[in-house]
């Protein structure tokens, strides 16, 4: 892994040698955000479109001439396509959605990047922020692999659900953020549909991936890069007995216990089965433990050298 930090600020934002694949589809809402963040400072932006109806080509076409068509199946046939059909004149591709958004300090990581060209990097992540209904969310996609060397790499073909690209070679990291914020989930029926959809295919995937029809392109590994840990991870859960917590025993520490009901309540989800805290004479199941009880149990705590360590049935 190659770590890269962040540049100073530039102002007169010079030309990056990056040419910028957007695909598109009815995404009027979102297009312009994403097309002004990198028009005059890429080398060239092309959009493939499966048809929009909506206002999309026109306001693509005030920013780029390179626009093309091309059915939808799914989005790794969409970007193989893309990538075998589109002619890109550098050597670098900016992969985007058209919800995402470049910022100022990207911008310069990857001016930097790019003019320090390391042949043996073929591929960098970049920060990835995403916004829902215009606020931060934490945790979700940390990072993204979206500069990508032509001839280098290739899609993920056993992914079902989202897309995944494979790097032949070194991959790099840029702090600088790229943001997705997509103006279409303010309506939350959209973004209902939007997941539903998403779970039956991440059922399918996950049948297929345990009855071992469906197989990673990749090998996973838990110290490798972002998208090698994550299917190791993935890999990791499939191999769980069905019907049973991911947790069966997590004994939390007593400093913890007051707060993790007030922590559940705030994500709107009860605590886990089998989670169990400390109780007089051992442990009980957090579930059926009130949160005063849990206050006076910490103040007790304070007062004592020791809890009595027993197993829990």
């Amino acid at each position: 892994m190659l770590w890269l930090y962040s540049a100073p600020p530039m102002t007169d934002r010079p030309s990056a040698p990056v040419s910028v694949l957007v695909l598109t589809y009815n995404e009027a809402l979102n297009i312009e955000h994403c097309l002004r963040s990198v028009a005059g400072w890429c080398r060239e932006i092309h959009v493939v479109d499966s048809g929009s109806t909506d206002a999309t080509l026109d306001i693509v076409r005030a920013y780029t001439d390179h626009v093309y068509t091309h059915e939808y199946v799914d989005h790794r046939s969409q970007l193989t396509w893309a990538f075998e059909q589109v002619p890109f004149s550098t050597e670098w591709i900016l992969l985007l959605d058209a919800d995402n958004a470049i910022s100022s300090p990207l911008q310069a990581d990857i001016t930097r990047a790019l003019s320090h060209d390391d042949q043996a990097v073929n591929g960098f992540y970049l920060a990835h922020q995403y916004y829902f209904r215009g606020k931060p969310i934490r945790g979700f996609k940390p990072w993204s692999l979206r500069l990508l060397r032509k001839g280098t790499f290739e899609i993920d073909q056993s992914e079902l659900v989202d897309f995944r690209i494979v790097v032949r070679g070194r991959v790099g990291y840029l702090p600088g953020v790229m943001t997705e914020q997509n103006r279409k989930e303010d309506d939350l029926d959209f973004w209902i549909d939007k997941h539903q959809t998403f779970s039956s295919r991440l059922a399918a995937e996950e049948v297929l991936r345990r009855s071992g029809y469906l197989d990673w392109s990749f090998r996973p590994k838990l110290l490798g890069s972002h998208d090698e840990r994550i299917v190791w991870l993935k890999s990791r859960w499939y191999t769980m007995p069905l019907k049973r917590p991911a947790v069966t025993v997590l004994r939390v520490p007593l400093h913890l216990q007051a707060g993790l009901p007030r922590w559940c309540k705030r994500l709107c989800v009860p605590l886990p089965p089998g989670v169990l805290v400390p109780a007089p004479g051992g442990y009980q199941d957090g579930r059926h433990l009130p949160r005063d009880r849990a206050r006076r149990l910490l103040a007790r705590r304070s007062r004592t050298r020791a809890w009595p360590r027993r197993r829990a049935v």
